[in-house]
């Protein structure tokens, strides 16, 4: 993941912007690379670099390697997770900030970049909210799951959910739309 964008363009493309501006939010872990690519690049006329992660990644990895179906996928997720977690650990004590959507992951950024300042910036919602919704027999059993599933990681994570789903026997009694950026664009399962 950390190779995907390392095109010659793109990287010249990002100092330019970089050198523009009075900071740059790098929010996906295939992009943290570009920390010490923007401090190499621009040296001491480097914006401030943050950080804002979805997830802490070495954690994540880890476990999708203990769940994984096999010995071979474990081996090769836990060596994806040995790497993803020496890259997000460099990049986050390198970076000027951080934030973290979990109290959980933004711990676990502390014992890995105690010097970096880093804040609890939990996912918002400013939208219209119900006041009271009643749920009972007549109210339809559906899960909705939203977001891009092309990579490698998010495939395996949906697979697993569906993979519980389907042990717990909970397909029988809903139905389960999977929606955004599969293969198949748009997958339903169940009833």
């Amino acid at each position: 993941i950390a190779y995907r964008h390392t095109s010659p363009t793109f990287l010249a493309k990002v100092v330019e912007a970089a050198s523009q501006t009075d900071a740059v939010v790098l929010d996906h872990i295939g992009l943290v690379f570009l920390v010490d690519h923007l401090r190499r690049a621009l040296g001491s006329s480097c914006p401030a670099l943050i950080l804002l992660f979805h997830d802490h990644g070495a954690t994540l990895r880890s476990r999708m390697a203990a769940h994984a179906p096999n010995l071979g996928m474990r081996a090769l997720l836990t060596l994806d997770g040995i790497k993803a977690a020496r890259m997000e650990r460099r990049a986050a004590r390198r970076a000027d900030g951080l934030t973290a959507i979990a109290t959980t992951d933004l711990r676990a950024f502390g014992r890995d970049a105690p010097c970096t300042p880093s804040i609890y910036l939990p996912p918002g919602y400013d939208g219209p909210r119900r006041r009271f919704r009643r749920i009972d027999a007549s109210t339809p059993a559906r899960v909705v799951i939203l977001g891009g599933r092309t990579s490698f990681h998010k495939q395996l994570v949906l697979r697993r959910i569906l993979d519980q789903i389907t042990t717990a026997g909970l397909q029988k009694r809903l139905t389960i739309d999977v929606v955004g950026g599969t293969a198949q664009q748009h997958l339903s399962v169940g009833r």
